[in-house]
Formats: structure tokens, sequence, C-alpha cells
């Protein structure tokens, strides 16, 4: 499912469908973001993200049978990833790959956000 700003292969979407519906009720999305931006402990993550409970900025993508929300503060890093799905040994494994993801790429511009107070720790 390709999207604008980030793709989401047909097998990731089946994998987070199943797991969305295992969840109480529908009105449940996945959030997405970076921490520990500019660091060499940079992380991706992916949360349950109840209806109403994302933050006013984050980015929306809607998607067949559930919303992705992708925080403000990590927009700029995930632009153009890729989320895939896979089976090795009979392990699924949800998989980014994060073309902007760079340890060292913006800590000065992450500074400076964080100087500004633009996002939340």
């Amino acid at each position: 499912m390709k999207n604008t700003f980030i793709t989401i292969t047909d097998a990731a979407h089946a994998y987070l469908i199943k797991g969305l519906s295992k969840e109480v009720g529908n009105n449940i999305g996945i959030r997405i973001f970076v921490v520990e931006a500019g660091t060499p402990d940079v992380e991706c993550c992916m949360a349950y993200c109840p209806k109403d409970n994302q933050e006013p900025t984050d980015k929306t993508i809607k998607l067949k049978g559930f919303n992705i929300y992708i925080a403000k503060d990590s927009q700029p890093y995930l632009k153009g990833a890729i989320i895939d799905f896979s089976l090795d040994n009979c392990i699924g494994r949800l998989t980014f790959k994060i073309p902007h993801l760079d340890e060292k790429a913006s800590i000065d511009k992450f500074a400076e956000q964080y100087r500004l107070g633009h996002f939340k720790r």
C-alpha cells in the first residue's frame, strides 16, 4: 500500500489488521515515532493508539481498516519509510526500512527543537 509519505506492504497491512482485530473495539490505530533521534540509540517505535489519543500535530495516514499516526517530530525521519512483514523460520517479523534515520543526521536540528519545546520528554 503505497502512500506518498510511507509505504506499507500488503503483508504488513494484513499483519497489522490481524493484530488490531484482537484489540477491544474498532477505534484503535497505530502510532509511529522515533526516539533518541540523533544518537547511537535511535529507535523507531510503533504502538497501539486508541482513537482520539493521538497528538493534534500527528500526521494521519488513512488505510483500509485503521489509521496510522506519525509523530510530528518523527516525520522528517520517517518520510520514505517502508514497513514490511515477513516469515522467517515460522516467526513473523515486522521490519522498518527508514532511509532518513541516521544517528548523526540531524542532532543539531533536534537539539534546537528540544530547546524550543517542540517535543515532549
